[in-house]
């Protein structure tokens, strides 16, 4: 199972990732589910693999954080081997500069996920670091369809 908080997109990498004998089932919300969302959450991943697919940022990596201590999901969201996987370079195309609350959420988000760099990658954590983002729909605007890591989770 794959939560997302961009269904859409999430759905078009899944497309791309899977046939559809073996596409993983997809949830999401924008932002953290409400508590019946995440009771029937809980209910469909109760034996299953729940993997977060998500923007290598402070809000959904913060999302993320909350979702782990709930669920216990596994990260496979943007990081430096997605990236690499697929072939997509860290450039003026896909890096965004953080909000002024992004910004300041940086610190919640390096205490609510400790692993942080073993998550994203050295790269993506400089970025965060230096105070620049990348989302999911740089996987799109690269024409990506390699995404391995996230295969191989369901492999």
């Amino acid at each position: 199972m794959v939560y997302a908080p961009k269904m859409p997109l999430a759905q078009r990498i899944l497309d791309e990732v899977f046939t559809p004998a073996v596409r993983p089932a997809l949830a999401g919300n924008m932002g953290l589910p409400g508590n019946e969302d995440l009771a029937a959450l809980r209910e469909f991943a109760a034996g299953r693999h729940v993997c977060f697919l998500g923007d290598c940022d402070p809000p959904d990596l913060l999302v993320f954080a909350w979702l782990r201590s709930q669920l216990g999901m596994i990260y496979v969201g943007l990081c430096d081997r997605m990236l690499a996987d697929s072939g997509v370079v860290l450039d003026e195309t896909c890096v965004i500069a953080l909000s002024a609350a992004e910004r300041q959420a940086r610190h919640l988000m390096h205490r609510a996920v400790p692993d942080l760099r073993e998550l994203v990658g050295d790269k993506c954590a400089a970025l965060l670091d230096g105070g620049a983002k990348v989302e999911l729909e740089a996987m799109n605007r690269s024409g990506a369809a390699s995404l391995s890591k996230l295969a191989r989770l369901f492999g």
